[in-house]
């Protein structure tokens, strides 16, 4: 949805098996960075500076979509939802929905989810000549 066909999860669930998800020591890595690259389209690393309401995401660029990494700690593990203009899509939702990002940034601070860094990977389709 967020980035369009043909990228459904079981697409990208799917070709993520092709990337490193760990270092050496067990560190998780952004293996979506380098899938997207591949894929053709242009990757950066903005900081947040909403990290309370997440009004950045209400102004992203046209074509421009969001990933948020962030921490479940009663999980104990990390997280990963897509934002676009029309709201959040957090794939732990079967099937997956637009919610807003009122909605969202209310269900993050009632579950204490955190960051791990004050930054979202800002994705768009590379220009084509």
């Amino acid at each position: 949805m967020v980035m369009g066909m043909p990228y459904t999860y079981e697409k990208v669930l799917g070709d993520s098996k092709k990337y490193a998800w760990t270092d050496g020591e067990s560190r998780s890595l952004p293996w979506w960075r380098e899938y997207l690259l591949d894929e053709g389209f242009e990757v950066t690393y903005p900081p947040l500076t909403d990290l309370r309401s997440f009004s950045d995401f209400a102004s992203l660029a046209e074509n421009t979509c969001a990933l948020l990494v962030f921490q479940i700690p009663r999980e104990q593990r990390g997280h990963i939802v897509a934002i676009d203009r029309h709201g959040i899509i957090d794939p732990m939702n079967n099937p997956a929905f637009y919610q807003s990002v009122q909605d969202f940034s209310a269900i993050f601070r009632i579950e204490g989810w955190r960051f791990f860094h004050a930054n979202y990977w800002a994705i768009r389709r590379r220009a084509t000549a």
